[in-house]
């Protein structure tokens, strides 16, 4: 019996604790929806082949407390982060990503009032990264990648 507790012990760790593939760092965007379970969020985790076991990522979310902590949106994942690192990731809103339309036609101000309707930044930080365009890299909303292009 002590064998049996031991070894799921040590398996659980494992599963929470190792990434699929710790070499493999391509990204493989991942997506929650607004009311999502955990034991479902788990499962497509698994499918795409981001953690090993849904069951043990359930589990660890709810021992953790973070099982009705999961964020809707748009997720940058992979496969050398641990299921803790995911579960992290998909409890915060540091690494989602936010599909936002802006109608045609919309105005700076009016841009800027949507971004912040949608907590996406504070109010004026969109207008004064307009107006001091030389200086793109001082604004954390702004993709750094992409920041060349602007």
């Amino acid at each position: 019996m002590v064998f049996g507790v031991f070894y799921f012990y040590q398996r659980y760790e494992y599963l929470i604790n190792t990434p699929v593939n710790s070499q493999n760092s391509q990204s493989i965007f991942f997506t929650v929806d607004k009311g999502e379970s955990v034991s479902s969020i788990g499962k497509s985790l698994q499918e795409k082949e981001l953690i090993q076991d849904a069951q043990s990522f359930s589990l660890y979310t709810r021992l953790s407390g973070l099982d009705k902590d999961f964020k809707p949106g748009r997720f940058d994942l992979n496969q050398s982060l641990t299921a803790a690192e995911i579960a992290k990731q998909l409890t915060t809103n540091d690494h989602r990503q936010i599909v936002l339309t802006i109608p045609e036609g919309y105005t700076v101000v009016e841009i800027d009032q949507l971004l912040t309707q949608n907590s996406l930044i504070s109010a004026g930080e969109f207008s004064n990264a307009v107006k001091n365009y030389q200086n793109y890299s001082k604004y954390s909303f702004l993709d750094s990648k992409n920041q060349s292009s602007l």
